[in-house]
């Protein structure tokens, strides 16, 4: 979904900042539920959320 300028309101803002927390939240779970079997192989799991851009608001 693409927003343009008019539209980063303080609410959107905040609706990015939830995402991303969420997100983020999945990503440690995920990264808790398989690290293990990852070592076990010889390999190593990484997880992490990048941001692309300048911040708009």
């Amino acid at each position: 979904m693409e927003y343009i300028a008019k539209q980063f309101t303080p609410q959107l803002e905040q609706h990015i900042h939830t995402v991303e927390r969420s997100m983020q939240e999945l990503l440690k779970s995920i990264y808790a539920q398989y690290k293990e079997a990852f070592e076990k192989k010889g390999m190593e799991l990484s997880v992490g959320v990048i941001r692309e851009g300048e911040n708009p608001f």
